[in-house]
């Protein structure tokens, strides 16, 4: 299922049975759930939405009439099903809207996510809203309209914006994935926005090792950026110029694109983005892009196993060629390793396992689910077996906001091991997505006012967040801990081990 067609307006109408076995749970003493009526936010039940909802509740032979508003909230009189059938086959549609935040989906997506249940108390006639002993009964009941495909699974990393309001709307987003390994919207937890930094630019690199560290990025593409240039010349360079073959063909253009409404994708910019970050925090590193994203945020398996396993091949011919080692991996992605047949998670581990047996540092970042879910491969030193740890194990990575205080949009439990700052920062873009000004819109020229466009990437810097660019963060001062190492360019095992352990002392405290 894609998510994108009209398709997914229908489902086929099954029994809800499972609704009656589950109940709703407790509702306090002489309360009990009104059979017909619901209540929804009614700034967001538009004519509209309301149609929308009928036609989702068309297959089982039920409708939504809207009748009056009490304190914001409109009251639905469902005919057909009873209440709590109708908000459970409902909500099981929630997953699929929140794509286009001014679009129908998403104003579905907020109708549907404030649904509430109404109760009633035995003794008297009228109706109390939303009680606070009421719990609803969509978030217990598992409908047989909720069942996951394997192939359209929420991604870790959409998640909801701190600067939004706070509910399900932009928690949850379609996917249209080849399996449960291909992740969608790697890219934020926090809102992207153009931003004009002025001649900020990252610190020189004053360290001047003998063998600058190279940070793997295995993302997105890395534009070209007056960042990126250091005193010796480009300090990025493509894979694809070194010989490596993806197993699937890459999109084009390769650093994002533009839709046809002249917004950027979700996703656009994202590699970019994180070299930035990696730039500032490391200086002194050199960068290997690996094109593993498409425009649009997703990660296919065969590109992202592909990457990995070149990069394993170029490690181990590091012993005769120094130049062909990685010292950092950057993986600003994941997913849910909720598939025991897939076998491209458990390729991820094998090539993670093997890199960092050879002295590779793997920083993943913990994903933006604002829950304690485990995302892969950023959890597996957590649930790996202390034997079974490569020799340099991976490092994962939370983000907080700026005064230290976990980010609202934050993956954490004990599997997230680092947390670094990972809202409002400021990093590099294609300046290339920005737009060339109409003589209407020069300032000056006619005195007319413009919008800001937080789209317009013309200065080549924006402001955005997420655990991906925390780990980004990691993943630079790694590499800026092992240029100021007094034993830099040795790139054989031993000497690759102890200088690993000496740097994850200097950033994480611990070895």
């Amino acid at each position: 299922m894609t998510g994108n067609d009209d398709t997914r307006w229908y489902r086929p109408a099954e029994p809800v049975a499972a609704v009656a076995d589950a109940g709703p749970g407790p509702v306090g003493d002489g309360v009990r759930l009104s059979g017909e009526l619901l209540t929804v936010e009614a700034a967001a039940l538009t004519d509209e939405v309301l149609a929308r909802l009928n036609e989702l509740l068309l297959p089982l032979d039920a409708s939504l009439a809207a009748e009056n508003v009490v304190a914001g909230r409109r009251t639905l009189r469902v005919s057909g099903l009873t209440a709590t059938e109708a908000g459970v086959a409902l909500q099981a549609h929630l997953p699929v809207y929140g794509e286009d935040p001014d679009g129908i989906d998403s104003a579905l997506a907020r109708a549907v996510a404030s649904l509430r249940p109404v109760t009633e108390r035995a003794d008297r006639a009228g109706l109390l809203e939303e009680a606070t002993a009421v719990r609803s009964p969509f978030a217990a009941v598992r409908s047989p309209f909720a069942v996951r495909s394997p192939f359209a699974v929420r991604s870790p990393f959409a998640v909801r914006s701190p600067f939004g309001l706070r509910s399900l709307v932009d928690a949850r987003r379609p996917l249209a994935v080849r399996s449960p390994f291909a992740v969608r919207s790697p890219f934020a937890g926090a809102v992207r926005e153009a931003v004009d930094v002025g001649p900020l630019a990252p610190p020189p690199d004053t360290v001047r090792p003998a063998r600058p560290p190279v940070v793997a990025i295995v993302d997105g593409g890395i534009a070209a950026h007056a960042w990126f240039t250091g005193l010796d010349g480009p300090i990025v360079t493509d894979a694809l110029d070194l010989g490596w073959s993806p197993a699937e063909e890459l999109p084009g253009p390769r650093v994002g694109n533009v839709d046809q409404d002249d917004a950027l994708d979700d996703a656009a910019g994202h590699g970019t983005f994180v070299a930035g970050l990696v730039r500032q925090y490391g200086p002194s590193a050199r960068l290997l892009s690996l094109q593993a994203m498409d425009a649009d945020g997703f990660f296919p398996p065969g590109r992202s196993v592909s990457a990995l396993t070149w990069l394993l091949e170029r490690v181990r011919r590091a012993t005769e060629h120094p130049a062909a080692f990685v010292d950092v991996v950057c993986l600003a992605w994941g997913y849910q390793d909720d598939d025991p047949a897939d076998q491209h998670p458990v390729q991820v581990r094998r090539l993670l396992g093997e890199l960092g047996d050879l002295g590779v540092q793997v920083v993943a970042a913990a994903g933006n689910r604002s829950d304690r879910v485990p995302v892969f491969p950023a959890a597996l030193t957590s649930l790996a077996t202390p034997e079974s740890l490569p020799a340099v194990p991976l490092v994962s990575v939370g983000a907080t906001n700026p005064d230290g205080s976990l980010a609202a949009f934050s993956s954490y439990g004990p599997w997230v091991q680092h947390y670094e700052r990972g809202s409002a920062l400021v990093s590099a873009m294609p300046a290339s997505f920005g737009r060339v000004l109409t003589v209407q819109q020069l300032s000056g020229a006619t005195g007319q006012p413009w919008a800001f466009d937080p789209d317009d990437m013309a200065t080549g810097t924006a402001r955005w967040g997420g655990t991906s660019f925390a780990a980004a963060i990691v993943a630079g001062r790694f590499a800026q801990a092992v240029a100021q190492d007094a034993d830099s360019d040795s790139v054989h095992r031993d000497a690759v081990l102890a200088r690993v352990a000496r740097a994850r002392q200097t950033v994480l405290g611990t070895r």
